[in-house]
C-alpha cells in the first residue's frame, strides 16, 4: 500500500504533463471533425497516449503485488469447514478414485446429480478440475491449493482494473479512478471467506471468467469485423463462469446494461429537449443503426447463453433444495410477509458488510440472525431504509436533472456500477430461490465490484465541489482516500486470515464474533479432545442444544462424549432426548442415536430395551450389518430365534 502512496506524485506529475488545459488534449478517435456527436467533454476526455501505455503495465503490476501480498499470511491454512466435504474426501477431485467423465456428472461435493444426497444445485466441474489438477502434481498439499487462490485472486483484481478503466470509466477523469475502485477491491475483508478458504475458488474462477467475458463483449461492440467472433468468445466465457459456480452467468445481465447504457446509449437517462423529440418523430420510421446493432448483439448474446443455460439445467436432473431449519431459519417462516422481512433483512446484512466488514464470520445461520416473528420488530425500519434508498438511487438514476452531457455520462457509469452492485447477487438473494444460508461472505465477491466503482464515482463527483474541475487534483483527491480506506481494510484482511489456519481458530472466531450461533458451537467442540478438554466440549454442545433444542448431531456428540468419561447413563438420557426431538430434514442423526442406544443397552445387559432400539435403528438403517449382527445377538441372549 505504501506503493500506492508514491503514486500520488507520478499522478501529480502526469496530470501536469500531459498538456496543461484539458480542452489541449487529444480527441478519442483523432481527426478533424468537430460535430458534437464526436468531441467530448472536458472532463470525459482521456489522458496522453504515452502515459497510458506506461499505466497498462504498472497498474496491473501494481495491483496483482499489492493482491499477492495481502493474503501471504493465509497461505499454510489446513483444510477446514467446506474444504474438508468439496476436497479432501471428494472422489472426484482424485484422479486415482474417479474419471473425469464422473467430475462432469457429479455435484461439487461428489455426489451424483438427481442422487439422494444431492440436496442442491452445486454444478461446477471446471471448479472440481482445477482442485483434482492442483492434487495430481502436489497431492493434497493445502499450500499449493492455497497459492493457486491467491494467484486467481490477483488476476481477478488485474482484469477488474482493466474492464472498469477501458469499459466502465472510459473517459472519466483519469486512470487514477479505475486503480482506486480495484485497490478498494484488492483489499475488501469480506474477499477473505472467497480467497483463503480453499473452495472459494468457485466464486474466484466465476469472477475471473466474467471479467474476460465482459472484456470480450467490449470488443464485439467495437469491433466492425470480428464482432461475431468476440461475441462467441463471450458465450463460451460467461458458459464456463457458469460452469465454475452458477452465479457466473449473471455477466450476460451486465453485458446487456453495457449495451444499453454505455454503447449503444438506447436508455437517454435524461428527458429530451423539444428538439430532440422532433428529430425523434422524424426518424421514428425504424430503428437507428445503433439500435439495430444492439438487438442483433443481443438476441445473438441471449440466445447462445440460453442454449447453455437449458443444457446446464437438465443437470440438475429433478434435484430438489432442502435446506432445514438450522441452515436457513428465513425458510422456515410461516408467515409470507414476514419471510419476504426476514429475507429482505438477510440482504441488508449483505450490503451492510460491504460498506462495514467489521463482524465477519464463516457461518451465519442456526439462529445468528432472528427471524421476524412481527411487524413490531425494530428492523422493519432498517429493511425500509434499504428499499428506500435503493428506490432514491434507482430514481435519481432515472430522473434527476443534469445540465450537461458530461452529467449524463457520469451517470451512465453510476447505473453501471449499481447494476455490477445488484445483477450478480440477485440468484442468492433468496427471494427468487431456497438457498442454503443466511449470509454468505464469499457471495459478495463479485457484487463488491460494483460498490468498489460508486464509491469512486461518489467520490470523483464531490471531489469537483472540493477540489474544482481539473481533473488531475481531484484524481489525486479520489486516489489518496481510496489509499486511506484500503489501508483500513488491508489491515482487518490481514487480521483475519489467520481466522482460517485451523478449524478450532474458524469455530473459534465465529463464536467469538456470534455467541448464539448453535452451529459453530457445535463445531467447535468437535474439534475438542474427549478426555483433555472435556469440561470445554461438554459446555459447548449443552450450549448449542440451548439455542436449538432439535439439533440432533449435538445428541449424537455429547452423549458419547459423556459415555467416553464413563457417564453411560447420562448418555442414554442425552440419546432418548435426540429421538424425541431430533427431526431435522437434511443430515438427521436420529439414526445415529439409535444405533448408540441399542448398543450401549445392551452393554449394560438390558437386552429387551435393546431389542426395542436395535429395532427402530433398522427401519431407519436397513441394510446396516451391524445393526443386523446386534439384533441376532440380542434375541441369542434373549433366546429368542
Amino acid at each position: 500500500l505504501s506503493l500506492s502512496f508514491s503514486l500520488l506524485g507520478f499522478f501529480s506529475s502526469c496530470s501536469m504533463a500531459g498538456g496543461g488545459s484539458a480542452g489541449s488534449r487529444q480527441r478519442r478517435g483523432g481527426g478533424s471533425s468537430t460535430s458534437a456527436a464526436n468531441v467530448q467533454p472536458a472532463s470525459l476526455q482521456t489522458a496522453p497516449a504515452a502515459t497510458s501505455c506506461w499505466l497498462d503495465v504498472a497498474l496491473p503490476a501494481l495491483l496483482f503485488v499489492i493482491s499477492i501480498a495481502q493474503y501471504s499470511n493465509g497461505l499454510t491454512g489446513d483444510f477446514v469447514f467446506d474444504d474438508v466435504v468439496a476436497i479432501k474426501d471428494n472422489r472426484d477431485v482424485k484422479p486415482e478414485a474417479s474419471s473425469i467423465g464422473d467430475v462432469f456428472s457429479n455435484n461439487f461435493w461428489g455426489d451424483p446429480m438427481g442422487s439422494p444426497n444431492s440436496r442442491h444445485h452445486s454444478y461446477r466441474p471446471l471448479t472440481v478440475l482445477t482442485f483434482r489438477w492442483t492434487y495430481a502434481l502436489f497431492g493434497l498439499d493445502t499450500f499449493s491449493f492455497h497459492v493457486g487462490n491467491v494467484v486467481l485472486n490477483a488476476m481477478v483484481v488485474v482484469l477488474f482494473e482493466r474492464v472498469v478503466r477501458k469499459m466502465l470509466l472510459r473517459g472519466l477523469g483519469s486512470a487514477m479512478l479505475s486503480f482506486s475502485a480495484a485497490l478498494l477491491f484488492a483489499t475488501h475483508p469480506t474477499h477473505v471467506e472467497a480467497v483463503t478458504s480453499i473452495v472459494g475458488r468457485a466464486d474466484l474462477l466465476a469472477t475471473l471468467f466474467a471479467m474476460l467475458a465482459m472484456l470480450a463483449f467490449d470488443r464485439c461492440c467495437h469491433s466492425s469485423d470480428s464482432w461475431t467472433g468476440w461475441l462467441l468468445g463471450c458465450i463460451v466465457l460467461s458458459t464456463a463462469g457458469m460452469l465454475c459456480k452458477e452465479t457466473g452467468v449473471t455477466v450476460i445481465g451486465l453485458c446487456f446494461v453495457y449495451d444499453v447504457v454505455l454503447v449503444s446509449k438506447v436508455l437517454p437517462l435524461t428527458a429530451p429537449s423539444k428538439q430532440e423529440r422532433r428529430t425523434k418523430k422524424r426518424s421514428s420510421g425504424g430503428l437507428s443503426d445503433s439500435t439495430a446493432s444492439l438487438v442483433l448483439r443481443q438476441g445473438l448474446l441471449l440466445g447462445g447463453t440460453g442454449l447453455a443455460m437449458v443444457a446446464r439445467f437438465s443437470m440438475n436432473k429433478g434435484d430438489v433444495v432442502m435446506m432445514d431449519w438450522l441452515t436457513n431459519p428465513g425458510n422456515h417462516v410461516s408467515s409470507f410477509p414476514l419471510r419476504v422481512l426476514t429475507k429482505t433483512w438477510y440482504n441488508v446484512l449483505h450490503f451492510w458488510l460491504l460498506l462495514w466488514p467489521q463482524n465477519l464470520c464463516a457461518d451465519w445461520s442456526a439462529g445468528t440472525v432472528p427471524v421476524f416473528e412481527s411487524f413490531s420488530d425494530v428492523r422493519v425500519f432498517g429493511v425500509l431504509a434499504f428499499v428506500g434508498g435503493l428506490a432514491a438511487v434507482a430514481l435519481a438514476a432515472a430522473f434527476w436533472p443534469v445540465d450537461s452531457n458530461s452529467d449524463v455520462e457520469f451517470r451512465r457509469r453510476v447505473v453501471m456500477a449499481v447494476a455490477m452492485l445488484v445483477i450478480p447477487f440477485l440468484p442468492s438473494c433468496g427471494m427468487f430461490l431456497e438457498v442454503g444460508f443466511v449470509v454468505a461472505e464469499r457471495l459478495l465477491y463479485f457484487p463488491s465490484m460494483g460498490l468498489c466503482i460508486f464509491f469512486v464515482c461518489v467520490l470523483w463527483k464531490a471531489s469537483g465541489i472540493i477540489a474544482g474541475q481539473a481533473n488531475g487534483k481531484r484524481g489525486i483527491l479520489v486516489l489518496t482516500i481510496a489509499v486511506a480506506v484500503s489501508a483500513a481494510f488491508a489491515a482487518r484482511t490481514w487480521q483475519r486470515n489467520p481466522d482460517w489456519q485451523t478449524e478450532r481458530s474458524l469455530y473459534r472466531s465465529a463464536i467469538a464474533t456470534f455467541g448464539n450461533n448453535a452451529k459453530m458451537r457445535h463445531n467447535y467442540a468437535t474439534t475438542l479432545d474427549d478426555f483433555k478438554d472435556t469440561k470445554e466440549k461438554e459446555l459447548h454442545l449443552r450450549a448449542a442444544l440451548q439455542l436449538y433444542e432439535k439439533y440432533d448431531a449435538a445428541y449424537v456428540n455429547l452423549g458419547s462424549l459423556l459415555a467416553n468419561n464413563g457417564r453411560l447413563e447420562e448418555a442414554i438420557q442425552v440419546w432418548k432426548q435426540g429421538v424425541e426431538k431430533g427431526r431435522r430434514v437434511v443430515n438427521g442423526g436420529v439414526g445415529a442415536c439409535l444405533n448408540n442406544l441399542a448398543v450401549a443397552t445392551k452393554n449394560l445387559g438390558r437386552f429387551e430395551e435393546s431389542l426395542s432400539w436395535h429395532e427402530q435403528a433398522l427401519r431407519m438403517r436397513p441394510n446396516n450389518e451391524k445393526l443386523r449382527m446386534g439384533l441376532a445377538d440380542v434375541k441369542r441372549r434373549l433366546g429368542r430365534s
